[in-house]
């Protein structure tokens, strides 16, 4: 598979809008937040960077995707009120979310890297610290998360994650990810999705462990308009066979049961039974998906993972008829 580098990378369209003799002089991190019509929450995130107490200097690259709202404007009157640490990136077209991500990685100065979307904010103001602390410390960590606010942590905790864990789960949420800007000089020209961050993680995963933190370090934001979040079931699950496709002829087929058991596990939280919300209509689309979808793709390589899925979605009326009971 074709690479970016980092002339290609800086090829991407850019304009920055920054302060030379203001900005920090040597960076030991460089924070990457990526937005795009992000205007309701964009303060409070860039807020949450500013208020970081470390003992080193770090930068931020904001970098606007050519919003449609406000995110542009008030992204400007920030870098304007914070000359000494941002960097605004932006163009007069939209890139798409990969490309943006990328242009911010080519021109981070700082050895280490840490990622925020701009509907997230961080909630500890050591999150930086304690993760360079961490990255320092452990030369054989490539990269380190830790706990999300409002997101359930998939795995059990443990010091690190290898390879086969970062293809069977979304290990750490984008807004606690912290790395080693060289374990990403080079970055395979994956499709532009909403699933772009999985995909980095695994090129991450590649380049060594990652180190956890035990500990809450952001908020993960749920509203309608975020990418992931604010897409329907259907389209939820679509975006898991696309990274599956993508990644298990990536990895040559060295991973497909890690990818297959993501992908049933994202189907099992779709298909999660609440009584509040079941409808019979709904139980039917659920046990189609699965019939037409997801036996056909997974039954050779997780086989008990399918069914274990399929025993607990055929059981979804009989658990509604019980709790409907139980509340006359």
């Amino acid at each position: 598979m074709e690479s970016w580098d980092r002339a290609s990378m800086l090829s991407i369209p850019c304009q920055e809008i920054s302060d030379s003799a203001a900005l920090c002089k040597n960076p030991q991190a460089s924070v990457i937040l990526m937005t795009r019509n992000h205007a309701p929450y964009i303060k409070q995130a860039v807020k949450s960077v500013i208020n970081q107490s470390t003992d080193f200097e770090y930068e931020i690259l904001l970098g606007d995707d050519f919003s449609s709202d406000d995110t542009l404007k008030t992204c400007r009157e920030l870098q304007a009120k914070n000359p000494d640490k941002i960097r605004l990136i932006t163009a007069p077209c939209q890139v798409g979310i990969t490309s943006n991500f990328l242009r911010l990685q080519a021109r981070a100065r700082a050895s280490f890297c840490a990622l925020l979307e701009g509907d997230d904010y961080w909630t500890s103001a050591d999150k930086l610290q304690m993760q360079l602390n961490l990255l320092t410390a452990n030369p054989e960590f490539s990269w380190c998360g830790a706990r999300t606010s409002n997101r359930i942590h998939p795995l059990p905790a443990k010091e690190s994650y290898n390879l086969s864990d970062a293809c069977r789960r979304f290990l750490v949420h984008t807004s606690t990810i912290m790395y080693r800007r060289n374990s990403l000089a080079h970055y395979p020209r994956f499709p532009d999705m909403v699933g772009w961050i999985s995909m980095v993680c695994v090129v991450l995963a590649q380049a060594g462990h990652c180190g956890f933190l035990d500990t809450e370090v952001s908020y993960y934001r749920r509203h309608a308009g975020g990418l992931y979040t604010g897409a329907n079931c259907k389209r939820r699950i679509k975006l898991a066979h696309d990274f599956t496709d993508i990644m298990r002829n990536y990895l040559a087929h060295t991973h497909d049961r890690e990818l297959f058991e993501r992908e049933l596990w994202i189907c099992r939280w779709e298909f999660k039974f609440n009584p509040s919300t079941f409808s019979l209509r709904t139980w039917l689309s659920q046990l189609w998906i699965l019939l037409a979808q997801q036996a056909p793709r997974t039954a050779h390589i997780a086989p008990f993972a399918l069914l274990q899925m399929s025993i607990n979605l055929s059981a979804h009326p009989l658990a509604f008829l019980y709790f409907k009971l139980r509340t006359l």
